[in-house]
């Protein structure tokens, strides 16, 4: 079973996209890690009268070379301050290579 089904009940899907909250993007994350499930982004967005908004200050991308050094950074570990430190109006995907 993928990481994505176990939590596709947890999730609002738009545009077929799941989007979580931050606690349920934080419990989505250390699934990953229990499961070595390499965590590629995390976007956030907000759900507005327009549609779907993306806050780029929001985001990250953890394939970028600037971002995170991952041998020397535990991925997972950031990847929850992350989320920890984001407002909780936001929603999130959680990009993964699974």
């Amino acid at each position: 079973m993928k990481i994505k089904d176990l939590f596709q009940d947890k999730g609002v899907l738009r545009h077929g996209i799941y989007l979580y909250s931050k606690d349920v993007a934080i419990e989505f994350v250390k699934t990953c890690k229990q499961h070595n499930i390499k965590i590629l982004g995390i976007d956030a967005l907000f759900i507005s009268a327009k549609g779907i908004q993306p806050s780029m200050d929001d985001s990250v991308d953890f394939t970028a070379q600037n971002i995170l050094n991952f041998k020397e950074i535990n991925s997972y570990d950031y990847a929850i301050r992350f989320l920890l430190e984001r407002d909780p109006k936001f929603l999130f995907e959680i990009v993964i290579n699974e």
